[in-house]
């Protein structure tokens, strides 16, 4: 392949299918409608079990201070100076030890 067949950023340019002799629009994805429907389909069941796990698996004091942090970060008040201070400290130590 030439570099007059790939685009500025280093891809196969659009006509990449005729390049490479296959048929079909480059702009239309398969589904899985459009999927090979004598091939096996993957499928997964939850029971009411795991669903009622997942859904409980969240302490009530949990909940209650996401939502406060989620009430700060919509006031504009959850990030401070020490917070992102304990933060550079963190990262700090992370990359370069103590």
């Amino acid at each position: 392949m030439n570099s007059d067949q790939i685009n500025s950023v280093g891809h196969y340019s659009p006509d990449w299918r005729a390049q490479l002799g296959r048929k079909g629009p480059a702009s239309s994805p398969q589904t899985p409608a459009d999927a090979d429907s004598d091939g096996p389909q993957d499928r997964v069941e939850l029971s009411a079990a795991s669903e009622a796990a997942s859904e409980s698996s969240v302490s009530p004091a949990t909940e209650q201070r996401i939502r406060a942090i989620r009430a700060q970060i919509a006031a504009g008040t959850y990030i401070t100076p020490d917070k992102i201070d304990v933060a550079v400290d963190r990262l700090h130590e992370r990359l370069f030890g103590r």
